[in-house]
């Protein structure tokens, strides 16, 4: 019953959208009490940003570090049932991600953290080159296709054009939906994510399929 009453007030300040991005891509809850965001073990920076914001944003001290010898990973765990019901509003199950509407229409500074998480938590960069020349992108995967679908949205407002393919996986693997961001919005993305891109490629500017208008 008290569960059912509980009220939090939170900051909604950068730490907390990009504290957000981060349980967004790596997150999840359990039993109504913990709350974990897991990382390869090899992602320190990471594992540590996301202690740090648990401190500023909550309060907490006081962290579970479990590892996962199987697929080399560490979870960042909390014990509190109410920073367990406040993610909960984030959707429970990697499918069912969401963002929450009044995120959507934030600032876009608060939004670039929101991004730069859900990148850290799963995106990637690829530089592949190819016989008729590169391929570079940005990639953020996630099974959730709503999220994908808001994920671009918020990146058009930040003025980034991406398009989102959608891998079919055997099950019981779930559809992958990838936000992808190339061509000469490489360049402003990866000003949030702190990856140097070169303006040109090859002496000419990047290619791109989209035009962003006013």
């Amino acid at each position: 019953r008290y569960l059912t009453k509980m009220k939090a007030k939170i900051r909604a300040d950068k730490n907390f959208l990009k504290i957000a991005g981060y349980y967004l891509s790596e997150g999840s809850t359990d039993r109504g009490f913990y709350t974990s965001i897991s990382f390869n073990s090899d992602e320190k920076e990471y594992i540590d940003d996301t202690k740090n914001l648990f401190k500023q944003v909550f309060g907490i001290k006081k962290f579970y570090e479990p590892e996962h010898k199987q697929n080399h990973g560490i979870s960042v765990v909390v014990s509190s049932a109410e920073i367990s019901r406040i993610f909960e509003h984030f959707g429970k199950g990697s499918a069912n991600k969401a963002i929450p509407e009044w995120m959507m229409i934030e600032s876009t500074e608060k939004q670039s953290e929101l991004i730069k998480a859900l990148y850290f938590g799963d995106g990637n960069y690829g530089n592949k080159k190819y016989r008729n020349g590169t391929k570079e992108t940005f990639r953020i995967n996630t099974t959730s296709k709503k999220l994908a679908k808001q994920a671009r949205e918020i990146l058009l407002r930040l003025k980034i054009a991406s398009s989102i393919n959608v891998q079919k996986r055997k099950a019981p693997r779930k559809t992958m939906y990838v936000i992808v961001v190339g061509g000469e919005y490489l360049k402003k993305f990866g000003e949030i994510v702190g990856v140097d891109i070169k303006t040109t490629m090859n002496n000419k500017k990047r290619a791109t399929m989209f035009f962003i208008d006013e």
